[in-house]
């Protein structure tokens, strides 16, 4: 099965399962910004089943990794067989546990594109830690910015401290908007 008809029949069971993961839409706009960013290296924080993860491998050149954190050990589990079944898992380092008490990305290269899909309350204490391992053309994406607006309040207010980086909030989904941080070097 090729990868467009696995994420098709993914997205179909994490519908059915009711896991949250990003829509169709959010998932191409993902895999057209890999291709646009020329991003090489991700992180992602927030796996679930890894339907975005697969969605960010989809135009990661050869040499590509995208690192993803989860912290629930059921959708760590599902997310490692998807990868392997989608036959990406080479292309995917996962890394179990709170992406917060990990010392070990703060020993990271810098990331050409940061996905934030965790716990909606923590996307601040999110932001602050990947400051270190983000470069000038870094671009930042966090979904359900309208949808959990509420649980986000303290991340949205902070982010219009932020001079240095450039916000834009997209619609792509009825119900919801992602915003789209980065630093003007790349043209999106």
């Amino acid at each position: 099965m090729n990868l467009d008809n696995f994420l098709k029949d993914l997205k179909g069971r994490d519908l059915k399962n009711n896991v949250p993961s990003v829509s169709a839409t959010v998932g191409c706009f993902l895999a057209n910004l890999v291709k646009k960013a020329e991003a090489e290296r991700i992180l992602e924080i927030g796996t679930a089943h890894g339907y975005s993860t697969l969605h960010l491998v989809k135009n990661l050149p050869e040499s590509g990794k995208v690192i993803t954190y989860e912290f629930s050990k059921p959708s760590f589990e599902a997310a490692k067989i998807n990868f392997y079944q989608a036959r990406q898992e080479l292309k995917i380092e996962q890394r179990f546990g709170n992406v917060k008490a990990c010392k070990k990305l703060l020993k990271e290269r810098c990331f050409d594109l940061v996905f934030i899909d965790g716990q909606k309350t923590d996307t601040l204490s999110f932001w602050k830690l990947i400051q270190p391992v983000v470069h000038e053309k870094t671009i930042v994406v966090v979904d359900d910015v309208e949808k959990f607006s509420e649980k986000m309040k303290e991340f949205l207010e902070f982010i219009k401290t932020q001079s240095k980086w450039k916000t834009q909030f997209l619609p792509l989904d009825e119900d919801d908007s992602i915003l789209v941080l980065d630093r003007g070097k790349v043209k999106l």
